[in-house]
């Protein structure tokens, strides 16, 4: 499980060949920041994705969600909630999976597409007492071949 938690932290500081510039980022809420990136499940090692649960497949990617204070690093655990919309406006909860490590929280979602696909996706996370964060934004996805 470390290797993955190394993996996707890899990934987050590093600008995915197969999405935009928007799938990547991290959004200040007063003292929070909500960072995310998405990247092709393929890009995980099979082991390592099948110790994790994780489908590897080109038309499968990963949302990764982190909630850090401002400038610190590690997530802290917060209630997550998300939806991934189409063009077509056909609607589907993410459903998260929880990392934990040592000293930080991380959660991930698998996001289905049929091929080169626009989608929008909408998140709430919440830390304990605190105010519920909100964002929207629209990427493309890519077909990993």
């Amino acid at each position: 499980m470390k290797t993955l938690i190394s993996l996707l932290a890899l990934f987050a500081l590093s600008l995915s060949v197969h999405a935009d510039v928007s799938s990547q980022a991290s959004h200040r809420f007063g003292a929070y920041e909500l960072h995310y990136s998405i990247l092709p499940s393929t890009f995980i090692p099979a082991d390592v994705a099948a110790a994790a649960g994780i489908k590897r497949s080109k038309y499968e990617s990963l949302i990764n969600v982190s909630v850090t204070r401002t400038g610190e690093y590690g997530g802290l655990p917060v209630t997550l909630r998300g939806t991934v919309a189409n063009l077509m406006q056909q609607q589907k909860p993410l459903v998260f999976q929880t990392i934990e490590e040592q000293n930080a929280v991380y959660y991930l979602a698998p996001l289905r597409h049929t091929g080169e696909e626009q989608i929008h996706i909408t998140l709430e996370a919440t830390v304990e007492g605190g105010e519920p964060m909100n964002l929207k934004f629209t990427t493309k996805l890519y077909p990993d071949n």
